[in-house]
């Protein structure tokens, strides 16, 4: 009887799932909100004629509807669960998130930049 019971314990052992905690709601905010800053920061980078965006799958010079419209499309698969099997932690959403604050920090720094020095880079529209 004791054996029996020993080896349903080594079964059961290895039949246990390991529940995994899913990303809470705020960490998704911030994700969110972290993209949609750098849709601003980079449309508003985008309004001097010697910027252009550093991204290879968009154009040079893309529109805040194209720039949009990347952004729909990319992330679909992380927020929709039917694409998404994978079940994202809130640690793996503040790696993408610091990845995504250093991008606007990084668009924030060439805007100063390019207000600094406006007469060499003039915006676009302006004489």
């Amino acid at each position: 009887m004791k054996s029996k019971l020993k080896g349903n314990q080594r079964r059961l052992q290895y039949t246990q799932y390991k529940f995994i905690e899913p990303a809470h709601w705020t960490s998704w905010a911030f994700f969110t909100l972290l993209h949609a800053g750098d849709v601003h920061y980079t449309t508003q980078a985008l309004k001097y004629e010697c910027v252009y965006e550093a991204n290879p799958l968009l154009p040079n010079r893309p529109s805040t509807e194209r720039l949009v419209a990347h952004k729909v499309v990319t992330l679909i698969p992380v927020y929709h669960p039917a694409f998404n099997r994978h079940v994202v932690t809130d640690r793996e959403l503040r790696q993408a998130s610091m990845f995504m604050a250093l991008v606007i920090m990084h668009n924030r720094r060439i805007i100063d930049k390019v207000e600094r020095n406006v007469i060499r880079c003039p915006k676009i529209g302006t004489l």
